[in-house]
């Protein structure tokens, strides 16, 4: 009977993992998007910088 309990709880415990496992591949792959949102943002900025200071010195 404990064998049994023991069992069940360790399949608990795999399929907890199995969840978390989901969870941080999920969050993965939005920080990646974050990243690319900012890098995105950033080339843009880099450019509206660029035309302002070429419009400054004509």
């Amino acid at each position: 009977m404990k064998s049994n309990s023991l069992e069940k709880l360790r399949l608990q415990i795999d399929e907890l993992d199995q969840k978390i496992q989901l969870l941080i591949s999920e969050r993965a792959d939005l920080a990646a998007e974050v990243a690319k949102v900012k890098q995105e943002s950033n080339t843009l900025l880099f450019w509206a910088q660029k035309a302002l200071l070429l419009k400054r010195l004509h």
